[in-house]
């Protein structure tokens, strides 16, 4: 699995975040 930088928690944004990580573990299955 990518490990990129890009899923870190912003301020307060972990939800928004998780969205972002499942849609591009999505993407990449």
């Amino acid at each position: 699995m990518d490990t990129s930088p890009h899923f870190r928690l912003r301020s307060g944004n972990a939800h928004e975040t998780l969205i972002a990580m499942l849609a591009y573990l999505t993407r990449i299955t």
